[in-house]
């Protein structure tokens, strides 16, 4: 089993270095491209609301043809965006390329993640040994983040020196060229050996619904981490904001990468870390994570006290640390209500909830944040924190939370 976390975790860092390179710079590559800030906004929504349209039916299509096809098809599709962010600046040709960047996403979106649970699964492994090798995936996904970010200022110079493209540009010149190396590595590492379902896209459909109708743990677990992504977001798009309120000397502008750096490393921290703290709570993942959410709503009041940078840097750092220590129990008590043929789409829906509750937290956080203060909509979404953890005390909560932890034992 360890040969094959291996395998996983070698295509998790390429994944992650993937988007580490593009990420910081998709912006200002479209900024150069003479694009008006209006047009890169609605690029934008086009490629999210595509993803938003089209992850559930590609959720459903992967349970039927499989996860890796439907991964490799994602990526393929990744390129063709990435070859538009490369030569063209005309708008309608650009809108393709994000519906294909949308399109993607929707395609890929949980299929790593499945093939991973599904493999665990066969070896029958306890919870907390499913937890752990969450936590070390979504950690080796953190580091190939790290390393994009950090080389996405001046891997294009050093590429393509002297060449006729942007630097920035030149980034997806390189992930072009990775994308291939990465379908190479999943293609020969990783082997689907599970019968996709033989139900009708519709019935499966109807079956998927039941499952969720049935399963009250389930829906709670979904609907709970969309509360959480209310809570969360308002920091996670708005800390620039906070940031250049404090930091008013154009000298100390370095502060924004230095704390983007900080907070993945963080991340990756936290997920490692996850484990041991998982383990004081006899691997019972409902106390884990109140007291994770007790934390948050804590740190996020606190941003409405301090205002000073070594305050703002330090709470910056705790939120992302304690942000990553959830993500492994959250997935663990979620992988182990689904059903294997029905995994990639109850990842695209549990996708659907945190988008949704993102958008949610991004409309409150503006409107709060338009007609009172920044700091006040830290306060709120420290108090949402504070009100989620009910759903965690909720009897099928419970129950699950015990349950996990006796398999564990």
């Amino acid at each position: 089993m360890k040969i094959v976390i291996k395998k996983y975790i070698s295509i998790q860092v390429i994944n992650g270095l993937i988007m580490g390179l593009i990420a910081p710079i998709m912006y200002v590559v479209l900024k150069q491209k003479g694009f008006e800030i209006i047009e890169i906004g609605l690029l934008i929504i086009l490629s999210s609301m595509t993803t938003v349209l089209s992850e559930v039916p590609f959720g459903l299509l992967s349970d039927r043809i499989g996860r890796k096809k439907m991964f490799i098809a994602g990526q393929l599709a990744f390129i063709t965006f990435c070859i538009g962010m490369i030569y063209t600046d005309n708008f309608m040709i650009m809108s393709l390329c994000m519906i294909m960047a949308g399109t993607s996403t929707a395609m890929s979106s949980g299929t790593l993640d499945a093939l991973f649970i599904d493999t665990l699964n066969a070896y029958k492994i306890q919870p907390n040994v499913m937890q752990e090798s969450i936590a070390k995936l979504g950690a080796a996904s953190m580091v190939g983040l790290l390393f994009g970010a950090v080389a996405s200022g001046f891997v294009g110079d050093l590429i393509f020196e002297n060449g006729h493209r942007t630097s920035f540009e030149s980034n997806y010149v390189v992930v072009a060229f990775l994308i291939p190396f990465l379908l190479l590595l999943v293609h020969f590492l990783i082997n689907e050996d599970r019968k996709h379902t033989s139900n009708s896209i519709k019935d499966h459909s109807l079956n998927i619904l039941q499952s969720i109708k049935n399963k009250n743990a389930l829906f709670l677990m979904m609907f709970s981490s969309s509360i959480g992504a209310v809570a969360f977001i308002s920091f996670e798009k708005f800390w620039q904001l906070e940031l250049s309120s404090i930091v008013e000397d154009n000298n100390k502008k370095w502060m924004f990468g230095v704390l983007f750096s900080l907070s993945i490393i963080s991340g990756i921290i936290g997920q490692l870390l996850s484990v041991k703290l998982c383990s004081w709570f006899n691997n019972n993942y409902i106390k884990t994570l109140t007291l994770i959410r007790v934390l948050q709503g804590i740190l996020f009041c606190l941003l409405f006290i301090d205002h000073n940078l070594l305050g703002f840097s330090i709470i910056f750092v705790l939120i992302f640390f304690v942000s990553s220590l959830s993500q492994s129990p959250v997935l663990t008590l979620f992988h182990h209500e689904v059903e294997e043929n029905e995994r990639s789409t109850m990842l695209s829906i549990r996708s659907i909830f945190l988008q949704c509750g993102a958008i949610i937290g991004i409309i409150i956080a503006s409107i709060v944040t338009h007609f009172a203060s920044l700091e006040l909509t830290f306060v709120i979404s420290g108090a949402i924190y504070f009100i989620s953890i009910s759903l965690l005390y909720s009897n099928p909560m419970q129950d699950i939370g015990i349950k996990l932890s006796s398999s564990s034992l």
